[in-house]
């Protein structure tokens, strides 16, 4: 993966200047073709998302949205390689609608680049929705590939990153809605007519798609559980919770200390000696999540040892996830799994899981959140003061009271007691060995 500092650095200095000249000749192309009869339904629809595997998951109401406009065979997405798992499993829309984006290496982001505007053109794109915030990669690319309509955000008179004026349908970015409802409000906006040079404004949609949710097959929870049981002790009349902290974190403020998890993981075993507490990761976090696992005493590490499905099958079986802001938090969200999520550098407000079983905790220091989309999400702070703020106390209390005092007097984890998985399951809907997704239509 190419250093995001460097990416950021590019995305400016060079991001800038092109999005000038291209904004010059989109004008100088509007002033001669001023008598054309403009696109007004869209036909073909395309997201744009780089990055960030959480955020497609807040992301999935919009998608609905879109397949509910012009059907699910006309929608595709333009995102990371590394978002391909996520986008198959939530099946929204068909895999071969996924136009990877390499972000290895440089040669391979400017290949992928090119050939997303070549494969856009091929395949008759009309409207292209930018989900990025405002990266000039992503403005210049909607530009490109040759759609006669462009939905995202425009700094108009805010003093906000320059990104040109590529866009037909213009939203002033709201920093007080979260995400998964300005998404919506992007796919909202391509519907609507386009009136002068203002903002586009129109009532707030209804939201009425939720995050849908992800079942497990009956054969493979128990080939799964199976695994655990002989790899790990796990123990299914006892309470089973996973950490997720993120020790290679792309973003480093958001990491909560290892410390304080070692701290907590202390604490859990003392006051449920019978608790399975598993740490997930990245292969890279393999060893440190090993070392993890040995501090705390009695825990085992899973780092770089499950696949996406194998992960959500994990959620799906446990009671409890303590994670930092990152995307498994949002993974959790399509499961029954509790969850604590720790915000420091940025806010539940905005980029929290939706799901009905999250909570968030955060110290609330008066410089957090530092992370916008007004700064690209990088911050002069070096101490993460907001992260090491939140006490190990606090989170083992939540942690208690959600798994609750039955967990702690040994009985069968929620999940497993209420054999929910079992029940919502239905083989006309599954889309492969592991799984069916129910969307929230």
């Amino acid at each position: 993966m190419v250093n995001p500092l460097f990416m950021r650095a590019v995305d400016k200095y060079a991001g800038q200047p092109l999005c000038g000249v291209l904004s010059l000749i989109r004008i100088i192309g509007d002033f001669f073709q001023s008598g054309a009869v403009p696109i007004t339904k869209p036909r073909r629809i395309l997201f744009i998302k780089f990055t960030e595997q959480g955020s497609l998951v807040l992301a999935y109401p919009a998608l609905r949205k879109a397949v509910r406009l012009v059907g699910r065979q006309q929608v595709f997405i333009f995102a990371s390689r590394d978002c391909r798992e996520l986008l198959e499993l939530l099946d929204c829309i068909p895999p071969e609608n996924i136009i990877d984006f390499d972000m290895r290496t440089i040669p391979a982001i400017i290949h992928s680049f090119l050939n997303g505007i070549v494969l856009s053109r091929a395949r008759g794109i009309d409207t292209v929705i930018d989900l990025e915030l405002f990266t000039r990669a992503s403005a210049i690319f909607t530009y490109l590939c040759g759609a006669k309509i462009r939905a995202g955000i425009h700094r108009f008179h805010d003093e906000t990153p320059y990104r040109g004026d590529l866009f037909t349908h213009r939203l002033l970015f709201n920093p007080h809605l979260h995400m998964k409802n300005f998404f919506i409000h992007l796919v909202a906006a391509v519907t609507h007519a386009v009136e002068g040079s203002h903002p586009l404004q129109f009532s707030e949609p209804k939201d009425d798609l939720e995050i849908p949710a992800w079942v497990p097959t009956e054969h493979a929870k128990r080939e799964f559980i199976n695994r655990l049981e002989k790899n790990y002790g796990l123990r299914r009349d006892s309470p089973i919770v996973i950490f997720n902290p993120k020790l290679t974190d792309l973003l480093p403020l958001r990491r909560w200390p290892s410390q304080k998890y070692v701290q907590l993981g202390r604490m859990i075993r003392a006051a449920y000696p019978h608790a399975t507490i598993l740490i997930t990761g990245v292969t890279e976090e393999k060893d440190m999540s090993v070392n993890l696992a040995r501090q705390i005493g009695g825990a085992f590490s899973l780092a770089g040892e499950t696949t996406l499905a194998e992960l959500l099958l994990l959620f799906h079986l446990s009671d409890l996830l303590i994670t930092s802001d990152s995307g498994p938090a949002h993974f959790a969200s399509l499961t029954p799994i509790k969850t604590l999520v720790l915000f420091g550098p940025e806010t539940a407000r905005r980029f929290g899981p939706t799901g009905k079983n999250q909570q968030s905790i955060s110290a609330d220091i008066i410089c957090s959140p530092c992370l916008t989309a007004f700064n690209h999400r990088h911050s002069g702070c070096t101490n993460a003061r907001c992260m090491k703020k939140i006490r190990v106390a606090d989170v083992f209390a939540a942690a208690q009271n959600m798994l609750g005092v039955k967990a702690a007097a040994g009985s069968l984890p929620r999940s497993l007691l209420e054999n929910g998985a079992a029940a919502r399951f239905d083989s006309s809907t599954t889309t492969n060995n592991a799984h069916a997704i129910r969307p929230g239509l």
